[in-house]
């Protein structure tokens, strides 16, 4: 025969593991701290999935840094000013020699539009 306490059965039927209903109840406060604590994570995540978008799109050539693109306006205007200011001495001779006003205007469109083609077609 063997031994009174090896032959023991190991639990009671119904005796240990979880109950329903057993344990500590959720508080009010708890819960609220964890639905924070899962917006921050989520937010969290969120604004890491929009920085690697972003960091991506710009080394695919998809992206312009904003200083970027304000130092390729300024140097395009710098260049349209410097051509527009350039127009009159670049046509005053041209003009003198004209007869009519027709001739003049004429001469004048054909100037500045040479100098706006010039400015749209300029590499950036």
């Amino acid at each position: 025969m063997g031994s009174p306490v090896t032959d023991a059965p190991k639990s009671s039927p119904g005796h240990g593991g979880a109950r329903p209903g057993a344990g500590r109840k959720p508080d009010a406060a708890l819960n609220a701290s964890y639905q924070q604590l899962a917006k921050a994570k989520a937010k969290r995540e969120t604004f890491k999935a929009h920085t690697a978008e972003l960091e991506y799109k710009e080394k695919a050539g998809q992206l312009i840094a904003a200083e970027r693109v304000a130092e390729l306006w300024r140097m395009q205007i710098e260049t349209a000013k410097g051509r527009l200011l350039a127009l009159p001495g670049g046509i005053a001779q041209e003009l003198l020699r004209k007869k009519s006003a027709a001739e003049i205007e004429q001469a004048l469109r054909e100037a500045l539009m040479g100098v706006m083609e010039e400015i749209a077609s300029a590499e950036l």
